[in-house]
Parts: structure tokens; C-alpha cells; sequence
């Protein structure tokens, strides 16, 4: 009887340092009022934001990869030269232009933050959670997208109506940044 009424109270308490984010894992949070930092590991797709709470949380954004900023992962930018039909110096290049254009767009303005709390690996030794940040309205991956500064690759989320791009979406934007030569895809050779 009080092995069982000890395991009744074990279940109904919350485990000790339980977050919201891990006891709804699956449920979509939307942040409003979020504020871009920046930040030691940030580059276009990954970076700090300071919620209304005045919580640090460390975004990776959803669907899209924007080039690295230096050459610490050598293969990784070779692969993402290779997606834009670059040179590896081209892609470190748009790697920085990707960076400096979404602190651009993002400092100063109020900013949302749509997230599931999957983690997100990374070379920061804090948690990053996956998200989609919406900036005047629209998602910061369609803009990077449609600006030739990243590449549809990652993890995109089921389309429960939460997030406002689908996969349909950022390959009509990739096509017509091809086709404009936008970012990285004006910058390949001509042939």
C-alpha cells in the first residue's frame, strides 16, 4: 500500500528541475517580444535572443543553413560550396555576408520566436534550440532563402500550421533567387 501510494506521488510531482520545454517537447511555443543578441557562436542561422522574461536562448534556425564563417569545419564548407556551385573561399565569404545581413535585419526590432524545444547541436556549450524567427512579419528563413544566403538542408518541422514557411515554400524562394543570382547563386562562375 505505500510502495503504491509512494509511486501515485512520484508521477503526479513533476521530476525535480523539469522545464515547460521538456514537458511539452511537442507542443509549439510562440515568443513575442524577443530582442536579437547575437552572441559568441552566432552566424546567419544560429544565434542569442533575450525573451520578454529576459531569458537568453540560443536559436538554430528550422530548414535552412546559412555557409560558416570561417573554415574550423572544413568538409562542412566544402559541402556548402558545392550546394552553390562556389569555392570554398566564396562560401566562408557568403558564410559572412549571411551573418552580417541577419544582424542587420534583426538588431533593434522586435522579433518572434516559434519553437518545439528540439535541441540543436552545435559548437555551443549552451542548449540551442531549434526555431523559426519571425522579423516585419515574415520568417527569417524565407528571407535568407530568397536572398541566395542560405540553403534549404536541416530539419524542417511538420506543417501543423504553426510555422509560417513549408518546404514548398523555401524551394519556389531558392528557384527564384537561382534564377535572379542572388547571394551565393550570382556568385558562381559564369559558364
Amino acid at each position: 500500500m505505500i510502495n503504491a501510494l509512494f509511486l501515485a506521488l512520484l508521477i503526479s510531482v513533476p521530476a525535480f528541475g523539469e522545464t515547460p520545454q521538456k514537458k511539452e517537447a511537442n507542443k509549439a511555443e510562440k515568443l513575442d517580444g524577443c530582442s536579437f543578441l547575437g552572441g559568441q557562436y552566432f552566424d546567419g542561422d544560429s544565434f542569442s535572443v533575450l525573451t520578454p522574461k529576459g531569458e537568453t536562448r540560443i536559436c538554430r534556425l528550422y530548414a535552412v543553413d546559412t555557409c560558416e564563417t570561417d573554415n574550423e569545419f572544413a568538409e562542412r564548407v566544402t559541402e556548402q560550396a558545392l550546394y552553390f556551385g562556389i569555392t570554398s573561399e566564396q562560401a566562408v565569404e557568403l558564410g559572412n555576408k549571411a551573418k552580417n545581413f541577419t544582424e542587420e535585419l534583426l538588431k533593434n526590432k522586435k522579433l518572434s520566436f516559434i519553437t518545439k524545444w528540439h535541441k540543436a547541436l552545435g559548437r555551443s556549450k549552451s542548449d540551442r534550440f531549434y526555431g523559426e524567427i519571425i522579423v516585419d512579419g515574415e520568417s527569417l528563413a524565407c528571407i535568407l532563402v530568397k536572398n541566395g544566403l542560405a540553403r534549404i538542408h536541416g530539419i524542417i518541422p511538420p506543417n501543423d500550421r504553426t510555422f509560417i514557411f513549408t518546404r514548398a515554400k523555401l524551394e519556389q524562394l531558392e528557384a527564384e533567387a537561382k534564377k535572379a543570382g542572388a547571394g551565393g547563386w550570382g556568385m558562381a562562375p559564369k559558364t
